[in-house]
C-alpha cells in the first residue's frame, strides 16, 4: 500500500487516526510505504504519527512492514515530534544525490527511448557542467530536475522547428543550454549585501556604538577611550552585537527589490563614513596603505556598477511594463471589436428571421383569403340556383355543402357537373 502524509492526515479529530488504522488494516501481509513522511504536521499531524508508534509494537499489525521516505533533515525533525518513533525503526538508507555523470546518463537513455539522434558531445559537457552547478543548490531534486530538463529541452526544439520540419530528431547545443541556464538562474541564491557579511572589516579590539539616533559606527581601538567616556553611546563587544541594516528583511530569500536596494545604499554610506579621511595611522607600510586604497576604489567601482544595473533593471522593467499595457489594450480592442461584430451578426439574423416570419404570415392570410372568396362565390351561386326555398345560407361540410335549415344538401361532384362551379 503506497500512502503519502497528506493522505493520512484527516481535518476533524479522531479521524486521523481511523484513516492510519484503515491503511494498516489494507497493508496487513505486505507494506506500508509513506512518502514525504516529513509533512506529518500540527495536531492532526501529531496524531498520525502516535498511532503509527503505538501501531508497531501491537502483534495486531506484526506482520505489516512499514517503510517512510522523504529528506534527511526533514525526516530527522519528524522524528523529534515522538522520542519513541525512530527507536522503532531497524533499517536506514541514504540514497546520495545524482552525481553528473549520473545526470547526463538519465537524459542520454531518455533521447534514445524517445529515437532521438545520438547527442552531440558539447551537449553532454553542457549537461555535465550545468548539472554540477544545480546540484550544489538548495531544491536539487535528482531524476525529477533532470527530467524537467529533458521535457524544456525538447519544447525549446519545437519553437526551433516551428514550420520547418527535420528529417532526424536532433536535440541541438542550443535547445539544452537554453534550459541549463534558466534552471541555474532561478536556483542560484541571491547575493545579499548585510552588514553580518562584512565581519571580516572588524578587528579583534573593534566596537560598534549603538548611539541614540539610532546610527551605528565603527571605531578604530584608537577611539576606544573616548567612545567609554561619551555619555550619549553605549559600547558593547563585537560577539555581542546584532547588525541589523535599515530597510532589510531579516528572513533569508524574503528580500525584495526596495529593500536589497536599501541595504546596498545604508552599506554604501558606511563604507563612505569609514573612508572619508585621508589620513592613515602612523606605522601603515606604503604596500599596505596601496593595497587599501586599491580596495576601496574596486568597491567604489562595483557599487557605481551595482546603481548603473539597478537603473538598467528599472528601465528594462518599465519598458516591459508598457509593453504589456500595449498588448492588453490591444487585447481589449480586439475584445470589443469582435462583441461589436457578434452584436452586428446578431442583429442582421433577428431581422432576418423577422422578415421571414412576416413572409409565412401574409402567405397564409393570402391563401385564407383566396379561399374565403371562393366560399363566398359559391353561397352566391347556390343562393341564385335557389336550391334552398327557405333562402337559408349554405355552409360547406365534408363532400358538400349543406343549408342553414339542414334539409338541402348539395354535393361538390354535383356543383361541377350540374352547375359548373370551379370548386
Amino acid at each position: 500500500i503506497e500512502t503519502s502524509a497528506m493522505e493520512l492526515t484527516a481535518e476533524y479529530t479522531g479521524q486521523t487516526k481511523k484513516k492510519v488504522e484503515r491503511q494498516l488494516q489494507d497493508a496487513k501481509g505486505g507494506v506500508l510505504f509513506i512518502d514525504e513522511a516529513y509533512s506529518f504536521y500540527g495536531q492532526y499531524g501529531q496524531e498520525a504519527i502516535d498511532t503509527l508508534v503505538a501501531a508497531m509494537t501491537s502483534p495486531d499489525y506484526a506482520d505489516v512492514l512499514i517503510v517512510i521516505a522523504g529528506y534527511p533533515m526533514e525526516i530527522d525533525g519528524m522524528f523529534q515530534k515522538n522520542p519513541g518513533l525512530k527507536s522503532r525503526f531497524s533499517h536506514f538508507f541514504c540514497f546520495p544525490d545524482w552525481s553528473a555523470e549520473d545526470c547526463v546518463n538519465f537524459f542520454t537513455k531518455c533521447a534514445s527511448l524517445e529515437n532521438f539522434a545520438k547527442l552531440d558531445d558539447s551537449i553532454l559537457e553542457t549537461i555535465t557542467a550545468g548539472c554540477r552547478e544545480l546540484i550544489g543548490f538548495d531544491g536539487w531534486a535528482n531524476g525529477r530536475d533532470v527530467k524537467r530538463l529533458w521535457d524544456e529541452s525538447k519544447s525549446n526544439r519545437a519553437e526551433r522547428l516551428d514550420g520547418h520540419p527535420e528529417g532526424d530528431k536532433v536535440i541541438l547545443p542550443r535547445d539544452v543550454t537554453m534550459t541549463i541556464e534558466s534552471m541555474i538562474e532561478v536556483r542560484r541564491p541571491k547575493t545579499e549585501y548585510s552588514r553580518a557579511n562584512l565581519s571580516n572589516t572588524f578587528t579583534e579590539n573593534s566596537l560598534v556604538l549603538v548611539c541614540d539616533d539610532g546610527q551605528d559606527s565603527h571605531l578604530s581601538h584608537q577611539t576606544q577611550s573616548k567612545a567609554n567616556k561619551s555619555p550619549r553611546c553605549s559600547a558593547i563587544t563585537e560577539t555581542q552585537a546584532t547588525f541589523n541594516v535599515k530597510g532589510a528583511d531579516t528572513k533569508q530569500n524574503e528580500c525584495d527589490e526596495q529593500s536589497m536596494r536599501s541595504e546596498i545604499i545604508n552599506f554604501d554610506k558606511s563604507f563612505k563614513n569609514d573612508t572619508a579621511s585621508d589620513g592613515r595611522d602612523k606605522g601603515v607600510r606604503d604596500e599596505d596603505w596601496e593595497e587599501l586604497l586599491l580596495s576601496k576604489e574596486s568597491e567604489r567601482k562595483r557599487f557605481e556598477e551595482i546603481a548603473k544595473l539597478d537603473e538598467e533593471f528599472r528601465l528594462v522593467r518599465q519598458a516591459a511594463e508598457e509593453a504589456r499595457r500595449r498588448h492588453e489594450d490591444e487585447l481589449q480592442r480586439i475584445k470589443e471589436e469582435k462583441v461589436r461584430d457578434e452584436q452586428e451578426k446578431a442583429r442582421r439574423k433577428a431581422e432576418e428571421d423577422e422578415a421571414k416570419r412576416l413572409r409565412e404570415i401574409e402567405d397564409r392570410r393570402q391563401r385564407l383569403k383566396e379561399k374565403h372568396r371562393k366560399q363566398e362565390a359559391i353561397k352566391e351561386k347556390l343562393r341564385s340556383i335557389g336550391l334552398c326555398p327557405a333562402g337559408f345560407i349554405w355552409h360547406k361540410v365534408v363532400r358538400g355543402w349543406r343549408c342553414g335549415g339542414g334539409s338541402h344538401f348539395v354535393s361538390d361532384k354535383e356543383l361541377w357537373h350540374n352547375y359548373g362551379v370551379d370548386l
